[in-house]
């Protein structure tokens, strides 16, 4: 029978065993396509089982933009808070991106330079900390999930507000050309 990777031994201790003074899960996640589409990276620091702190970070959306990039900008973006809030404390990151912890563990290669590139700049915030790097089953990640994607819906919810609101003004300009001007002078499609 094989054995589950979430109950793989990190460091000789048992995944599930595991007692850190702080705890950071992190998440990434993209929408409208990878690569290509607006990836965003969300962690949450906690300390016995207790939410501390949470950060987003938005990296919008262009061509190279990946699932990858978000979940290692999640972990650095966690990291360099560590560094200045907490910077001597043991630490245990966990994540469900199976490539990024395997990565900083140094069990897998970065074949692709921006990899690299993501990954020493990881390895550098976490210098001077004891940290142990935990891969997750995404089912145990849902936390870090929801902070990582509530920035989607704050944006969606705030174009929508926006879209209404421009609707609204331009209402009030057609009203107030149509006092001053004929229809005719600025035609009815310019809105």
């Amino acid at each position: 029978m094989s054995q589950d990777p979430y109950e793989m031994s990190v460091r000789g201790k048992a995944a599930r065993e595991i007692v850190s003074d702080l705890e950071v899960w992190c998440d990434g996640s993209i929408e409208g396509g990878n690569p290509g589409g607006w990836a965003v990276g969300g962690w949450i620091l906690k300390k016995d089982g207790k939410s501390l702190k949470q950060g987003v970070v938005d990296l919008g959306s262009a061509s190279w933009t990946t699932n990858n990039l978000a979940e290692y900008a999640a972990v650095l973006w966690a990291l360099t808070w560590l560094q200045e809030h907490h910077p001597t404390t043991e630490v245990t990151i966990y994540s469900d991106s199976k490539l990024i912890i395997s990565q900083l563990r140094g069990e897998w290669q970065c074949s692709k330079p921006w990899l690299r590139n993501l990954r020493d700049a990881c390895l550098a915030a976490a210098k001077g900390q004891d940290i142990t790097w935990v891969w997750v089953p995404r089912a145990n990640n849902r936390e870090a999930d929801i902070v990582s994607r509530a920035l989607y819906k704050d944006v969606a919810d705030m174009t929508d507000r926006m879209a209404k609101r421009f609707d609204i003004i331009t209402d009030l300009a057609k009203t107030s050309l149509d006092k001053i001007l004929p229809s005719e002078s600025y035609g009815k499609s310019s809105f």
